[in-house]
């Protein structure tokens, strides 16, 4: 019956086609076919068959504007996530290649932070110096009067702008020293998972 009605049709012109080619499709409750593609098909899935009725290849119908958002959407998704994986196993082999073992991570952690604390120590010890010099400028400023009390002034907020400077160090390495333990403390953990014994539930 389909054959029948594809001796029927009357398509409108297109390039030639791959000779004992049917094009099929179904439009309006019925079944189009034709030698070369029926306009009504277009814009619709369609089979391509041979002229015994077996289906060569199925067609799909073109993707509608929303459709195809959703596919680029879902094939960035893909990329993205076989890009992480790709930069966790590097962040994965960095690890196991970079400590021979928990301990190791550990002493190395502690190295950090004992630098850090090092740099903390003096940064105050030279904030400490600062507000003590501050104070002396600020009760000798009572007793001068005229240029040297200018001179005071101006020693007072070059003073004050190193103070404001050091605190602005110290705030940095207290920052850093939390990103250090936050750091550890992720590698540690994914170090654990690395290296636990398969089996054991480890994740």
């Amino acid at each position: 019956a389909v054959l029948g009605l594809c001796a029927t049709l009357a398509a409108a012109p297109a390039k030639a086609q791959p000779a004992g080619v049917i094009y099929c499709c179904e439009a309006g409750g019925q079944t189009l076919c034709g030698d070369i593609l029926p306009a009504a098909c277009y814009g619709r899935a369609y089979r391509e068959m041979n002229p015994s009725g077996t289906v060569r290849r199925q067609v799909p119908a073109p993707l509608t504007p929303a459709q195809a958002a959703q596919r680029e959407a879902e094939e960035r998704r893909l990329r993205a996530a076989d890009q992480e994986r790709l930069r966790q196993q590097r962040r994965d082999k960095a690890l196991i290649d970079t400590y021979r073992s928990l301990r190791d991570l550990d002493e190395r952690r502690e190295r950090e932070i004992a630098e850090i604390d090092r740099s903390l120590r003096a940064l105050r010890e030279r904030e400490t110096e600062l507000l003590l010099r501050h104070s002396q400028v600020l009760a000798a400023r009572a007793r001068v009067s005229g240029d040297a009390a200018l001179r005071v002034e101006e020693d007072l907020r070059r003073i004050d702008g190193e103070i404001a400077s050091q605190r602005g160090l110290i705030d940095a390495r207290l920052r850093e020293r939390t990103a250090v333990l936050d750091r550890f403390s992720e590698d540690r953990e994914r170090y654990l998972q690395l290296s636990a014994p398969a089996g054991t539930g480890v994740a």
